[in-house]
């Protein structure tokens, strides 16, 4: 593997990216976390008009829970990051997982709300759209990222909060969940 990165960081510097700012003390992800993500198939790197781009396939779930008269949203509050000591504020109003290979989009989605929330979902998953979005990413400075995202949304009933958990842990980060109401 150690060789394998270091092809990577090859390539990363041959196009031009700021690998020496990518540590967990400058609060990002390493050329190896990088290297992880590609060959679990949750990211690709592509020479996209002479740019080296990072892509990633991504489902976003919206989670309304009708309480009352009142509609809320679960809204993705924070992560702490272990390894670093960062807290990043999140405060989205949807659950994001990325996509696994070849794996289907609502499948991703599925999956992301049973890992996250503890939610194995019954009731119907709505998707409305799929979107492409281009943007530098906050845990690779410089490396330019696409996005194709696929948007869902489900519907939960006061019945349901026993069923949620508002925090998911995992081995370098905890993600805290709130509730809020809807625009």
């Amino acid at each position: 593997i150690i060789s394998v990165v270091m092809d990577l960081q090859k390539i990363l510097l041959e196009n031009g990216i700021p690998i020496h700012e990518w540590h967990h003390s400058k609060k990002t992800k390493t050329v190896a976390e990088l290297e992880q993500e590609i060959l679990s198939q949750e990211t690709k790197l592509e020479l996209i008009d002479n740019q080296l781009t990072r892509t990633v396939k991504v489902a976003n779930i919206i989670v309304n829970i009708q309480l009352g008269e009142i509609l809320f949203k679960l809204i993705e509050d924070k992560q702490i990051f272990l390894n670093f000591g960062q807290v990043r504020k999140r405060k989205l109003g949807y659950i994001a997982e990325k996509i696994i290979g070849d794996e289907n989009p609502e499948s991703a989605a599925r999956r992301a709300l049973l890992e996250e929330i503890g939610l194995n979902l019954e009731k119907e998953l709505i998707f409305e759209r799929a979107e492409i979005e281009q943007q530098d990413s906050m845990s690779y400075p410089g490396l330019s990222s696409i996005y194709h995202v696929f948007k869902y949304r489900v519907i939960l009933e006061t019945a349901d909060l026993s069923l949620l958990r508002f925090s998911e842990v995992q081995d370098n980060k905890i993600t805290l969940f709130t509730l809020e109401p809807e625009d």
